[in-house]
């Protein structure tokens, strides 16, 4: 199952909108203690390297690396770190769910 595919069947649409404002920082159910967050990004880790390598690339980094490090959040341990990567692979794949309801409303 993809990331988005999970989102879809386990949010509504207005908990979509909310997350894809980024507010995954304000306490999201599924997302607000490292132990999910951290088994969410072991389980989708392959995905969630697919999209930072797509990104840095779209955005211009010359790497993944320098992508990560231009993110607000630097972490500090290994949980963090993870923390950090499943939020911005949530969020992006809720802009993207997001994004397609509106464009077929």
């Amino acid at each position: 199952m993809s990331i988005k595919k999970y989102l879809k069947e386990n949010y509504k649409q207005s908990d979509l909108e909310f997350i894809a404002q980024g507010n995954l920082i304000n306490g999201v159910n599924g997302f607000i203690y490292y132990s999910e967050t951290c088994a969410f990004y072991e389980k989708y880790r392959e995905e969630i390297w697919e999209m930072l390598e797509v990104d840095a690339e779209e955005y211009g980094y010359k790497s993944v690396v320098s992508f990560i490090a231009s993110f607000n959040n630097q972490p500090q341990t290994h949980a963090q770190y993870q923390n950090l990567l499943c939020w911005y692979a949530v969020e992006r794949e809720a802009r993207a769910i997001v994004d397609e309801f509106w464009a077929a409303a």
